[in-house]
């Protein structure tokens, strides 16, 4: 059984509650060949925007290649493909992007960056955000009002504003049998 609640295990929930029980359970079966062909093209359209991320930045990249995060005090402008953890919750963050505001880490708090293969994002999409906002809360003392995602070929950024979601992520949390942990200061910038 699992100890910590993955964002794997978010997303199997908000997709397919039995995928979610079975992993859980850590009994998955064989996946199927339409899921195997969807998580490489996932994973191949995130590369890709890593690339464009990186390209786009003003400041310092530091790309973690799925392992996981050493810390957040560092400043980079841009931290990518990072693994987090705080409060039994784990998250592949797919990036975190620097701004200038107060944190637990000094004068500057990161904001979650999710990519998206498809250009319209739904729901689930917007609550894994969440789950990464709520996760990047815990490591840097200040919960984010707002993240970004990164849909389709053309990788048109999307700003959210993180609230509702979080909200929402609450109730999902409670019915996944996970007690979501309490909100850390939640500031307007």
């Amino acid at each position: 059984m699992a100890d910590v609640l993955t964002d794997r295990l978010l997303e199997d929930h908000l997709l397919c509650h039995s995928k979610s029980y079975l992993r859980f359970q850590g009994r998955l079966g064989q996946a199927t060949a339409y899921s195997t062909l969807s998580a490489q093209l996932d994973a191949r359209h995130r590369a890709e925007a890593f690339l464009w991320l990186a390209e786009k930045s003003t400041g310092g990249v530091r790309c973690f290649n799925g392992s996981r995060l050493s810390g957040l005090a560092t400043g980079d402008a841009m931290i990518l493909d990072a693994v987090g953890s705080a409060e039994g919750l784990e998250t592949h963050f797919h990036g975190l992007q620097r701004f200038p505001g107060g944190s637990g880490l000094g004068d500057y708090y990161y904001q979650p960056i999710r990519i998206y293969r498809h250009v319209q994002p739904g729901s689930a999409v917007r609550l894994q955000l969440a789950f990464d906002a709520l996760i990047l809360g815990h490591l840097q003392g200040f919960l984010p009002e707002h993240g970004v995602l990164i849909c389709g070929p053309t990788f048109k950024r999307i700003r959210v504003q993180l609230r509702v979601s979080l909200e929402s992520l609450a109730t999902v949390l409670t019915v996944c049998g996970s007690r979501p942990p309490a909100a850390t200061n939640h500031r307007s910038h």
